[in-house]
């Protein structure tokens, strides 16, 4: 993930990030299983596998710059979440 975000960007890194953390974001998608399917077939697992291993790169990535990437709960009220961002956006922006 680190070598496609520098390719993707040109080296460029953002001096903060917000990574939104959603209890169910790893469970989200159409898993047939949920529908009543016995079992998964290759396509549909692989399907399941892309968001999951994504999911992880970004959490491994925030463990490792928890400096510039903020973990937000996802699932706050959308102005609890504000007030978190505004907070701590505040003391970075120029007077």
């Amino acid at each position: 993930m680190e070598r496609l975000n520098a390719w993707a960007t040109a080296e460029r890194r953002p001096d903060r990030t917000y990574l939104f953390r959603s209890r169910s974001a790893h469970r989200a998608g159409a898993d047939p299983r949920r529908r009543g399917a016995a079992s998964l077939d290759r396509l549909e697992s692989e399907a399941l596998a892309f968001p999951r291993s994504v999911r992880r790169a970004y959490l491994a990535l925030a463990r490792k710059e928890p400096d510039r990437i903020l973990q937000l709960d996802a699932a706050l009220d959308p102005d609890q979440i504000e007030s978190l961002i505004v907070a701590d956006l505040g003391p970075r922006l120029p007077r």
